[in-house]
């Protein structure tokens, strides 16, 4: 008789936290922050969203997360057929607060050490938040 396969692991973990959306409203949300197949982050999470992370395990928010701010991580992955591949971070900091700066740094110096220094090309873009839609949240956990 064969060996049956080992189960595949879960190639991201889900990162709870608070995201403060345009209009100045705090809700919990989350994010799938992928990893590689040693199990480890394909990008760590930065201090400055570490410094948002929850650990609630009740409150979540539900919609439709691509309506989030984020910025867009476009990188080459030669096991791809097209060469490359994508990924995402959520910015849980307001346009008009000091924060989304260094926090934007944050995220290109990692991929600046993650992806520049094996010489792989990369490129960030910056989406804004899309909240005038149809596809509103219907539920969602407020935070005081």
């Amino acid at each position: 008789m064969a060996d049956i396969p080992s189960k595949a692991s879960r190639r991201w973990e889900d990162f709870k936290f608070i995201y403060t959306q345009d209009d100045g409203q705090n809700i919990v949300t989350s994010d799938r922050l992928s990893k590689d197949e040693n199990g480890d982050y394909l990008l760590p999470p930065t201090a400055l969203l570490q410094a948002r992370q929850i650990n609630d395990k009740k409150t979540k928010f539900w919609g439709k997360p691509e309506n989030l701010r984020k910025l867009e991580i476009t990188y080459e992955e030669s096991r791809n057929q097209d060469g490359k591949a994508e990924t995402r971070r959520y910015c849980p900091y307001r346009p008009t607060d000091k924060q989304i700066v260094d926090y934007v740094k944050e995220v290109i110096s990692a991929c600046e050490q993650r992806f520049g220094a094996s010489g792989t090309g990369y490129c960030v873009d910056y989406r804004g938040e899309n909240r005038f839609t149809i596809d509103r949240p219907q539920k969602f956990s407020e935070i005081n």
